[in-house]
């Protein structure tokens, strides 16, 4: 028996040495795991570590837009930084933790489930409200806020969520970018930027607060085809110069951020220096507008979110 005895302790520690590795190779696959193991996902997975979200993203149900490190370090050269911790210093701890959160959604999407439009993400603005990306896919193919991210490799399983790769960052969005990155907006963005594109500056500014009341493209052709004198957006020019352009944008832009919950039936002045707007909430929800000609627009989508404001869709133009 004592014999034996040295065979059984070393067959019992090699034992207690298995386990221990089995252990160690069971520790749960995470995005943050999986970040941390990807090659091309050192950058981001350091924003993760820096930004104290590797808790946040261990734990939960997430898909994350992560930038491959040559997309992190071109806009950290651009930002005349070195680091990674450099880029969190020069954005500040709060708005760099809010620019990692803007690569993350509450949910698991894959490639097949993404639809073309916005979608909430995990940034926030001042006043806690979700920020949102607008999401255009074709087929395999995938761009996020126009080019400023272009999918790379898809539906990486990462244990507790997705990681896409994509080329490019996301920095919060104004409520011109919201704008602009979408097609449905073309003619509204063309008119902003033909008003002197001082509305386009404005509402660019990230510590602003504004509500945009925006007609699509199908609400500027409602309009032109509405019986007014207008044909186009050039006729319209044409009739009131890009000064009154500007009068009938800015008319639709109030001076606060307010979703649909918060609006109320009152009257709100806008950016159009002493015209203002009636807004009529409906015992169901609706909400309508009426203008200073008395004309009533409905809005038809609400609380598109930018990180300066809110941006609620609606059917027709509005006239001062």
């Amino acid at each position: 028996m004592k014999k034996l005895l040295p065979y059984i302790l070393i067959i019992s520690l090699g034992f207690f040495i298995s386990c221990s590795k089995d252990d160690e190779a069971e520790e749960p696959q995470t995005i943050v795991t999986t970040a941390k193991a990807d090659g091309e996902l050192s950058l981001f997975s350091e924003g993760i570590r820096i930004a104290g979200l590797e808790s946040t993203l261990s734990s939960g149900t997430y898909t994350v837009l992560a930038p491959i490190d040559s997309s992190f370090s071109a806009l950290m050269a651009d930002l005349g930084v070195g680091s990674v911790q450099g880029l969190s210093d020069v954005l500040g701890q709060a708005a760099f933790r809010n620019f990692m959160l803007n690569h993350v959604l509450a949910a698991e999407v894959k490639l097949e489930n993404f639809e073309t439009g916005y979608t909430s993400c995990e940034a926030t603005n001042s006043k806690g409200h979700k920020l949102d990306l607008y999401v255009e896919r074709q087929q395999t193919e995938l761009s996020i806020n126009g080019d400023a991210a272009i999918l790379k490799i898809a539906d990486i399983d990462a244990g507790n969520g997705i990681i896409h790769k994509v080329r490019g960052v996301l920095s919060p969005a104004t409520i011109t970018s919201l704008i602009s990155v979408n097609p449905d907006f073309s003619s509204l963005y063309n008119a902003m930027l033909s008003a002197s594109n001082f509305i386009t500056i404005t509402l660019n500014q990230e510590n602003a607060d504004y509500t945009l009341f925006a007609p699509d493209d199908a609400a500027f052709s409602a309009f032109f085809s509405g019986g007014n004198p207008y044909s186009s957006l050039n006729d319209l020019i044409n009739a009131v110069g890009t000064n009154g352009l500007y009068d009938i944008i800015s008319y639709h832009v109030i001076p606060l951020n307010l979703q649909a919950m918060e609006l109320q039936t009152n009257s709100y002045s806008t950016l159009l220096s002493g015209a203002s707007l009636q807004i009529t909430k409906g015992t169901e929800g609706s909400i309508t507008i009426t203008d200073n000609e008395n004309r009533t627009t409905s809005i038809t989508i609400t609380n598109i979110t930018g990180i300066n404001g809110t941006v609620h869709v609606i059917n027709n133009l509005l006239l001062p």
